[in-house]
């Protein structure tokens, strides 16, 4: 007896779904790799089909932008503007660490949707309802800004995920050989490798670098602030 063989529905295509492909698969594959053929790979259709909805890769890059920008929560601007600052970007670097790619999208969009738009003037609310002015709620948010696009880019580069599960083995082995002519020649940074080795073996590298990411949050908030 012969089996049938139930073809499984793709459903209707339409740019926001095209737009959820494009996500998965710049997360899963990298940017690189995300390509008017590759979405239509993974669809299951022809790459000129995607034209019907969507004009070119530019429009899946800046329909990427609305997508992480909804992702982001910004809150109330009704309470201490500090603590509001702090949740802002604390849900930044969240989206930012989910899709590591996310910083050269972000940082290269000419155009400026209503998402776009309404998620700028929200942030921009957040200081001149405290009584900022526009160049100084601009300044303030830009250095904010390339603090934590700064630390999210050079985490993102760290990998620490390929290290072993004690976190720290790869690093003690490199400094296992002449660790003491190391430190006299380089008693600064071997001093501080030394004591963040010591530091995992208490805590998990993430869990550390969360302590780092919230003491330079909180000196730029109280610079730019002060």
């Amino acid at each position: 007896m012969k089996k049938t063989i139930v073809k499984k529905e793709r459903g209707p295509l339409n740019k926001a779904k095209i737009m959820d492909t494009a996500l998965k698969i710049a997360d899963k594959h990298g940017l690189q790799n995300l390509s008017m053929r590759s979405l239509g790979k993974e669809l299951g259709v022809e790459a000129m089909s995607l034209y019907k909805h969507i004009q070119n890769k530019e429009e899946i890059l800046d329909g990427l932008t609305d997508l992480l920008l909804q992702k982001i929560e910004i809150p109330s601007s009704k309470g201490n503007l500090k603590n509001t600052l702090k949740a802002l970007y604390r849900n930044k670097r969240k989206i930012l660490k989910a899709h590591p790619w996310a910083p050269q999208v972000l940082d290269t969009r000419k155009n400026f949707s209503e998402i776009r738009l309404n998620f700028m003037e929200n942030q921009f609310k957040l200081l001149r309802d405290d009584g900022y002015s526009i160049t100084e709620t601009y300044r303030i948010l830009l250095a904010l800004e390339s603090y934590v696009y700064g630390f999210c880019i050079q985490e993102a580069g760290w990998r620490f995920d390929n290290l072993p599960e004690d976190n720290t083995s790869s690093m003690e082995n490199l400094f296992a050989t002449n660790q003491e002519h190391l430190f006299t020649r380089y008693p600064n940074f071997v001093g501080f490798i030394t004591s963040f080795l010591k530091r995992t073996t208490k805590k998990k590298i993430e869990t550390i670098l969360d302590e780092e990411f919230e003491y330079g949050l909180d000196i730029f908030i109280k610079k730019v602030l002060s």
